[in-house]
């Protein structure tokens, strides 16, 4: 009986910074590098092309580097303007 007792008294807190998994499918991911404005990574010394018109800033790129700031490619990786790797923050974990 002391298990279950410790079982009832176990709680999960919610936490606003949680990690919610996409709602984009991978496959429907764009293939590139991309910033959060929707500019398109082009050649490796910094040419690039911007969204058409009144595209900017579509939903999907959400998460992404702002303008000016760095790229990222579908895989999550993220590259500054010099096209250094910007290493992952360590994953936290949602239960305390």
């Amino acid at each position: 009986r002391p298990a279950a007792e410790a079982l009832r008294s176990r709680s999960v807190r919610w936490n606003e910074a949680l990690i919610c998994p996409s709602p984009i499918w991978p496959s429907q991911r764009r293939k590139g590098w991309f910033n959060r404005r929707g500019d398109q990574l082009w050649t490796n010394g910094g040419a690039f092309r911007s969204p058409p018109g009144g595209e900017e800033y579509p939903l999907d790129l959400d998460g992404y580097p702002d303008f000016g700031e760095g790229w990222m490619n579908e895989e999550g990786t993220r590259i500054d303007m010099a096209h250094r790797l910007i290493p992952k923050a360590p994953l936290r974990s949602a239960l305390k």
